[in-house]
Parts: structure tokens; sequence; C-alpha cells
């Protein structure tokens, strides 16, 4: 999934994030406007290019883990 626990954490945050915004737009009952393919794909392009740098996803763990430190939490491991 992933070159490190980083990049895969980060890839899986976003794929569930899209998740949580695709059902909540369906549940509005109206048609959804789909994106037009070409720019569909230099998303995709992009975002495939970002997560093959050596150190994709280091920052938001970083973050995170950074996160846990202040709030005490103390049952993880690095």
């Amino acid at each position: 999934m992933g070159h490190s626990i980083p990049s895969a954490f980060e890839r899986m945050y976003y794929l569930e994030t899209s998740c949580q915004i695709q059902v909540e737009a369906m549940s509005c009952g109206q048609d959804l406007v789909r994106i037009n393919d070409e720019v569909l794909q230099r998303g995709i392009t992009r975002r495939e290019t970002r997560f093959k740098e050596p150190n994709a996803g280091q920052r938001t763990w970083d973050s995170l883990i950074r996160m846990l430190d202040r709030d005490g939490v103390t049952d993880y491991q690095r």
C-alpha cells in the first residue's frame, strides 16, 4: 500500500475521506456531476507521483505522533 507506514497511512486516510465525501454527496438524492475524464486522469497521475516520493506522508505522520504525545497517549509504537 505504501513505501512506509506513513505513506500507507496517508493513502488510506485520503481513500477513507473520499469515500465519506461520496457517500454524503450521494445521500442528497441529487444526480452527481462527474469529473471530466481528462481532469480525473491528471489528478490520479499527480497523486501517484506524490506517493512515489521516498518521504511521502512523513510530515502528516510526524504531526499525528506529536498530537498523540501532546494528548498524553502512550500506548502506541513509533
